[in-house]
């Protein structure tokens, strides 16, 4: 799986506050939720792309997918996704298909 970086230009913040009234503590606050709530999303698509190609339940790729979440300091997140294999017991009972 290769990597994905989503940079977001945050240049014309000062004219956003001011048109809302806001001050730059609250511009970087509505930064760091709508960061998490990306993430979020991404996180929530990766697991059903992945599960969906693996044919995996979801439960199993979510508990592989860690979301790193953004704050005021670092003001970047991070979706890490596990390539460890998975255990056969983890997949379910054996069955027998029909051809």
């Amino acid at each position: 799986m290769s990597a994905m970086r989503l940079d977001i230009d945050t240049s014309r913040v000062a004219i956003l506050a001011d048109a809302f009234g806001a001050n730059i503590k609250q511009m970087q606050a509505a930064e760091v939720r709508a960061l998490n709530k990306t993430m979020k999303w991404v996180r929530t698509r990766a697991v059903r792309a992945i599960s969906k190609e693996a044919k995996v339940a979801a439960k199993i790729v979510r508990q592989r997918i860690r979301a790193f979440r953004a704050t005021r300091r670092s003001r970047s997140g991070k979706v890490w996704v596990g390539l460890d294999p998975i255990s056969a017991s983890r997949l379910g009972k054996a069955r027998k298909l029909k051809h």
